[in-house]
């Protein structure tokens, strides 16, 4: 759970209107095949499609209410990578999309579970210092989930895209010309 999901892991995974117990086999692109225990046949499952939960022994795991949404390249998070062509050099281009996951958090620390990603931090930044952040931040907190030490240089935060979205301008609405449109007769 620690790495996220990786070959052999034990999940709970809603088929058929109920929670099956099962492990992980394999994987294709994004896809999982997941094998349901007391099953021969596996089934294949997507972490961001399919309803499904870890199996957390014996610690006390709060769900999120609201879930994040992380910025993904292909398959995997975000991360900066560089390309060179000739002499030229720069950020390699990629199609990037935020996708929502659910957040589930070790009570009393600050250790996180992003959905099918693994475990991390959940820090807040005071001046140049982060500190841990022990509850579930509200919607106006500014927070950080990453992995590393908690120094500004060398702490590695996930790309979050913020859940709020800015309002749309309504088209609509009628402006008054700046210019006198000529009529038809004017024009003729």
């Amino acid at each position: 759970m620690k790495q996220g999901w990786k070959k052999k892991i034990v999940l709970y995974v809603r088929i058929s209107n109920r929670y099956r117990r099962g492990v992980l086999i394999g994987k294709i692109g994004t896809k999982w095949d997941f094998l349901p225990d007391g099953s021969t046949k596996t089934k294949t499952i997507c972490p961001f499609n399919n309803v499904w939960r870890y199996n957390f022994k014996k610690k006390k795991i709060i769900e999120w209410p609201h879930k994040i949404r992380v910025l993904f390249l292909g398959n995997s998070p975000f991360k900066l990578r560089k390309e060179r062509e000739g002499k030229w050099c720069g950020a390699v281009t990629g199609q990037t999309t935020a996708l929502s996951l659910r957040v589930w958090q070790i009570a009393g620390t600050a250790l996180v579970f992003i959905g099918h990603l693994g475990q991390y931090r959940l820090t807040v930044a005071k001046g140049r210092q982060l500190s841990e952040l022990r509850r579930i931040p509200g919607k106006n907190d500014h927070y950080y989930i990453g992995k590393g030490p908690l120094d500004i240089t060398k702490f590695k935060p996930l790309k979050i895209v913020a859940m709020d979205r800015t309002p749309m301008i309504d088209r609509q609405e009628m402006t008054s010309p700046l210019y006198k449109i000529p009529t038809r007769e004017e024009l003729g």
